[in-house]
């Protein structure tokens, strides 16, 4: 894990004393007085839970990252203070706090490879892929020039008259440099078709928790985590998708060892609340409609940021059954000083009885769950520990609030 080092007291060397006398006398005194100085500033060390992360990741998008807790210190230097990072425009921004389960459906940036394959021939198997730089993770942008808009597009553009078994030109995205490389696909035995000789994806769904809507903009917030994809770990590259008002239907209990589980439910193409346009790892972003109830003036409050969260007493708001959220009790048990955005900003520990006989704490799919401390939303919960469900890290809202 990579700590912060300590700054130190830089001196001045090329002052000259002239005077020996003085001089003398000033390393005698000189250093007594640093240490009176150094002993009465207050040390400004904190320790927070660092995690080892074992993430479940598949299709479903209620799947919160799974920490185990380790204990390890990070110092803050005495000297040097460090510029602060600090989001924009965020001192009076109003939201409605979320709480509540939502579907997504996304399309991808293009087709994403997941796997490769050998192609079944009339003459044998072939690996299409021996003589061309194409990877799992790799995303399809375009076959001969032409857009790739799915996977169906894909089979599509290949067996073409003009392209069937000939060399195609693929470019694709790695790391976030376009790449390009030679294929030439073969023709499958069994369809009749040709085949690049790779698996792809072009969209994902699941299901978790909406964080906020902001009041100036329709712009919402969810998860506090990135969607990642199931076979290549990556977040998941998305160009577009829907949100949809889910239930849930089921609630699988959270015990040492083991993370619970949320399981719901919403169907495709009915009630859409807002259009998905950005997935990073701060969570899932996008505009919400216009006649959408998540707009309820109960929740109306303004965002705490980073600065004003304190230890002690907060409350979520989750939904654990049907569609409707509830407020929770929880307390902040440790905060992580962030001059960067990143997650894992905070420690919190589930007290609420009720929560805790029903879920066990956090579960799997309560990420997103807005964390509200003295009327304000400072943040939202995006992991728990698997040794300890009651227990879990969220992120703070500073990072979340301008995506």
């Amino acid at each position: 894990m990579k700590k912060i080092k300590n700054s130190f007291l830089f001196v001045d060397t090329k002052t000259k004393w002239t005077n020996i006398r003085v001089n003398k006398f000033c390393n005698l005194i000189l250093p007594l007085l640093l240490i009176i100085i150094v002993s009465a500033l207050t040390f400004i060390g904190t320790r927070y839970s660092n995690a080892l992360l074992c993430t479940q990741v598949n299709a479903n998008l209620s799947a919160n990252a799974v920490i185990l807790e380790q204990e390890d210190p990070i110092f803050f230097s005495f000297f040097g203070k460090k510029e602060e990072q600090k989001p924009e425009n965020t001192e009076r921004v109003m939201v409605y706090a979320g709480g509540y389960p939502v579907g997504f459906i996304l399309q991808g940036d293009g087709v994403t490879i997941v796997g490769t394959t050998d192609v079944e021939t009339v003459s044998g198997t072939v690996n299409t892929l021996i003589k061309c730089d194409i990877k799992a993770g790799d995303i399809i942008k375009k076959i001969q020039g032409e857009n790739i808009l799915s996977s169906e597009h894909i089979t599509e553009i290949i067996n073409t008259e003009e392209n069937a078994g000939k060399e195609l030109t693929i470019e694709l995205c790695r790391n976030d440099k376009i790449i390009t490389t030679k294929l030439t696909p073969a023709l499958e035995v069994q369809s009749q078709k040709y085949k690049l000789g790779v698996w792809v994806r072009d969209d994902m769904s699941g299901v978790g928790t909406l964080t906020y809507v902001r009041a100036d903009n329709s712009r919402f917030g969810a998860l506090g985590h990135p969607v990642c994809d199931s076979d290549t770990g990556g977040i998941y590259n998305v160009k577009s998708g829907d949100m949809y008002a889910s239930n849930i239907i089921s609630i699988t209990k959270g015990k040492k060892g083991k993370a619970g589980e949320l399981r719901g439910m919403f169907l495709q193409g009915k009630s859409v609340q807002g259009e998905v346009d950005k997935n990073c790892k701060f969570g899932v972003f996008g505009v919400i409609t216009e006649c959408s109830p998540y707009y309820n003036d109960e929740n109306l409050m303004p965002i705490g940021l980073k600065n004003e969260v304190k230890i002690g007493k907060a409350q979520i708001i989750a939904c654990i059954d049907g569609k409707e959220p509830e407020r929770y009790d929880i307390e902040i048990v440790k905060l992580n000083s962030q001059n960067k955005s990143a997650s894992k900003g905070l420690v919190i520990k589930v007290t609420d009885k009720d929560l805790l006989s029903k879920t066990g704490g956090i579960v799997q799919g309560m990420s997103g769950s807005p964390i509200i401390q003295n009327g304000k939303l400072v943040g939202a919960v995006t992991h728990v520990f698997v040794n300890d469900p009651s227990r879990g890290y969220g992120i703070y809202v500073d990072w979340m609030i301008n995506k």
